[in-house]
């Protein structure tokens, strides 16, 4: 479940502005039904190639865990994942078709936001994954998103934060 919900932060919502500052963050709830816990993301540091990017979630009696992307600087793509301290494989980003893409409205915690709202299909999985983006959120730009996970869907929404 956690590599499904990294995943579709890191790799689909991909970071459209690499305009980040060492020290950003944002946080985020996650609500799965049964399962709830947080999300917060942050610039860690800035290296030649790019960014490493930190996520702690914290998902009550399911755990916590960690994942840890290095962004390239010249493409916006992670070129590095390291969950719990160990690395992993990428995930093939031609797995991923875009089914809908539109200017939308959404509303979540932290306020209102005028977003790019994406559907995308991960074709080998044969799952959907629904996002709202603002390139003014820091770190990913993300504001909303809706996941599948092998336990149902999985709603993570921003909470707050500090660019």
């Amino acid at each position: 479940m956690f590599l499904s919900v990294i995943i579709a932060i890191s790799q689909i919502v991909m970071p459209m502005n690499l305009n980040w500052r060492v020290g950003s963050t944002a946080d985020y709830q996650i609500d799965g039904g049964f399962i709830s816990g947080t999300m917060h993301a942050f610039v860690k540091s800035e290296v030649p190639r790019g960014y490493w990017v930190r996520q702690d979630i914290d998902l009550g009696f399911a755990g916590r865990r960690n994942a840890e992307m290095l962004y390239d600087r010249a493409t916006g793509k992670m070129i590095a994942l390291v969950i719990d301290g160990e690395p992993q494989t990428l995930p093939d980003p031609t797995d991923i078709q875009t089914i809908a893409s539109r200017r939308e409205r959404v509303t979540v915690p932290r306020g209102t936001f005028e977003c790019l709202y994406t559907k995308t299909r991960n074709v080998r999985k044969n799952e959907e994954l629904e996002t709202w983006i603002n390139t003014s959120v820091p770190v990913s730009g993300l504001v909303k998103t809706n996941t599948p996970t092998p336990i149902g869907q999985m709603t993570i929404e921003l909470t707050n934060f500090t660019p």
